[in-house]
């Protein structure tokens, strides 16, 4: 999906009410565990995908991802994936 689409998706979330948004590139980061299942993350978190969008735009062509790879914020066109986060109440 693209990083619109990806910002719609998370926003029209209604599980355990609503809120939810795309995450920033911060928080991403904090989910990287190098070594740990199959994308350096927890295994609690499935992804097909290396590249996950985080909230910030640059461009109509290319917004920010974080690099689960590398554990490294880039800006890229391609169409990773997306989580979907909200702040606690």
């Amino acid at each position: 999906m693209s990083w619109d689409e990806a910002g719609e998706w998370a926003k029209g979330l209604e599980i355990d009410g609503s809120g939810w948004r795309i995450p920033t590139s911060k928080e991403l980061e904090t989910l990287y565990q190098e070594g740990k299942g199959k994308r350096n993350m927890t295994p609690l978190l499935e992804t097909a995908a290396w590249w996950v969008w985080s909230a910030e735009p640059d461009d109509s062509v290319s917004s920010s991802l974080f690099d689960f790879s590398r554990g490294t914020k880039d800006w890229h066109s391609r169409t990773p994936r997306a989580y979907a986060v909200r702040t606690r109440k």
